[in-house]
């Protein structure tokens, strides 16, 4: 009997820990919830930044921002966020060899949080440089 209430005992504490420990993950969180960039025709690139928090209760990582075309590239503020702490992603597009008026370019946010990989979409509009 004194084992199979040490067994319970166990029970009742090592599942409110499992399930802390999954509440405790790592959660991203990017502000804004997408980017739209007006650019002139005479422009070659243009340049975006978002904030990234961690809405979880454990330190995130990223390890890595893979973009959706060659001419995009990604640097990370800050590698590792606390919890409820605030990191940065810079987005820099080359926009020279662009032909569409209207794009859109995917950055692949990878990290260790409850969702480890974050899909941000980035929204170009050309406009037409007044001739005078």
């Amino acid at each position: 009997m004194g084992k199979l209430l040490s067994a319970v005992s166990l029970l009742f504490i090592v599942i409110p820990l499992m399930i802390a420990q999954e509440n405790a993950k790592p959660q991203i969180s990017v502000k804004p919830k997408k980017s739209v960039v007006y650019y002139y025709d005479t422009m070659r690139f243009v340049r975006e930044s978002i904030k990234v928090l961690n809405t979880g209760g454990t330190p995130m990582t990223i390890h890595e921002v893979r973009s959706s075309c060659g001419c995009a590239t990604a640097a990370v503020g800050r590698a590792i966020i606390h919890p409820t702490s605030l990191g940065h992603i810079y987005f820099n597009i080359d926009v020279s060899r662009l032909t569409d008026s209207v794009m859109r370019v995917d950055y692949y946010i990878y990290s260790n949080a409850q969702d480890s990989v974050l899909s941000y979409p980035v929204y170009l509009h050309k406009k037409q440089t007044q001739k005078h």
